[in-house]
């Protein structure tokens, strides 16, 4: 139940501006913007998988929930953090989020990013997996997602009754050079009583 309230933070977070402050709306929220290459020619980076890329910690920049990017800042700002196919969404720098099995899949257009929350005992959940979209615009890892659904275009949208659309959240996110948080270890659950 957590991966929820996590995706609810954010949207939260995004809602009241914590830390932001209203930009020009950028080409992440529009749907266009830099193509993976920079004006140098291709990056060293693309040498590299999409899974290696994403290695390490990175910072919300900028986030629109449908009613225009807004600057984010401060230490309360939500943190993707990838060890491996790790990712742990956090909603601070010191908080060590909820951890998920990551899969990324760079074949699709838009290319997919598959999250699934690890139980308390180390295992996947059984729960569905949330499906994020991604593109990198220079050294930054843009992300779409919404609860429920996967979002066809990195354009984001307030939630509609009609026509039926859900809230579509585009992040963009800088890498940081903070340390990886430690996931608290867990005790083990019983398995039964005497």
């Amino acid at each position: 139940m957590r991966t929820f309230a996590v995706f609810a933070l954010f949207a939260v977070l995004i809602a009241l501006g914590a830390g932001c402050k209203k930009t020009e709306p950028s080409s992440s929220a529009t749907g266009g913007g830099a193509s993976e290459t920079n004006s140098n020619g291709p990056s060293p980076d693309n040498a590299l998988s999409d899974k290696e890329r994403f290695q390490g910690v990175w910072k919300a920049a900028s986030a629109d929930n449908g009613k225009g990017p807004k600057e984010l800042s401060g230490d309360r700002v939500p943190r993707l953090q990838v060890e491996g196919d790790r990712l742990s969404l956090r909603e601070s720098a010191t908080d060590p989020g909820e951890p998920h099995v990551a899969t990324w899949d760079s074949t699709k257009n838009p290319k997919t990013l598959t999250l699934n929350t690890i139980e308390p005992g180390g295992k996947p959940s059984a729960r569905a997996a949330q499906v994020w979209i991604y593109k990198f615009e220079g050294d930054a890892i843009v992300v779409a997602f919404s609860d429920g659904t996967t979002p066809t275009e990195f354009k984001a949208q307030v939630p509609s009754q009609k026509p039926p659309a859900p809230m579509v959240t585009v992040l963009r996110f800088t890498k940081t050079t903070e340390k990886p948080v430690a996931q608290p270890v867990k005790p083990p659950q019983p398995t039964g009583s005497k």
